[in-house]
């Protein structure tokens, strides 16, 4: 049920706030949307393979579950120690992305939304 609620929360990100990915259009990708999509399948999937496993008690749906978890445990440790190993990095080039769009692409007669929002951010 929370994979499900993670879901809606990220298609509504995506329809009422969808043109903050064209922020940093490099990193479209990891925009708050993106990411909740993302985890709320994932979240979703894996409740369901556990559920369906232990209803009945399917051993290689219990397996797969087991084999999931796993994965997204070692995935999270290894984005978490890698975010902490390069926050500095991480800044400087979020900065000099942000700086770039404001710089190349913010103009009064701009079709393509960055201007309504910067303009919102501020």
């Amino acid at each position: 049920i929370i994979g499900c609620g993670i879901l809606g929360v990220g298609i509504w990100l995506h329809l009422a706030y969808g043109g903050f990915a064209s922020l940093l259009p490099s990193y479209r990708a990891l925009s708050a949307d993106s990411l909740c999509i993302a985890a709320g399948v994932i979240t979703f999937l894996v409740g369901f393979l556990g559920c369906c496993g232990s209803w009945f008690e399917s051993k290689c749906l219990l397996i797969t579950y087991f084999v999931i978890v796993v994965l997204v445990f070692l995935l999270e440790f290894t984005a978490g120690t890698l975010g902490f190993a390069y926050r500095k990095h991480v800044g400087e080039t979020l900065q000099e992305e942000l700086k770039a769009g404001i710089v190349d692409k913010y103009t009064k007669n701009n079709h393509n939304g960055l201007k309504s929002i910067w303009d919102d951010i501020h």
